[in-house]
């Protein structure tokens, strides 16, 4: 009738991760397990100098001449995709 032609019924169905992978997004990048800030000054209790691991890239380079062992998690996954989520939405205008 004239009246219901405003009527409208509608929906929407979202997959994310549809087949389910749980893919790695990021990875530890630190690569001691110490002191989280380098201190202004070289001293400190760890006997690592902060400033050179800050300002060379040669991390393992630093660490290793210091006879230590580098952290057992840098470098591996430590981030995934979520899993798999479905959402539904029904909807009708009247």
């Amino acid at each position: 009738s004239k009246e219901h032609e405003n009527r409208r019924f509608g929906g929407e169905v979202n997959f994310y991760n549809l087949l389910n992978q749980h893919a790695v997004t990021g990875y530890n990048e630190v690569p001691i397990t110490t002191a989280t800030a380098p201190p202004s000054v070289t001293s400190n209790p760890t006997g690592f100098d902060f400033l050179a691991l800050t300002t060379n890239f040669d991390y393992t380079g630093v660490i290793n001449t210091k006879r230590n062992i580098l952290s057992s998690t840098y470098n591996l996954p430590n981030l995934f995709q979520s899993a798999r989520q479905l959402r539904i939405k029904v909807a009708y205008t009247f």
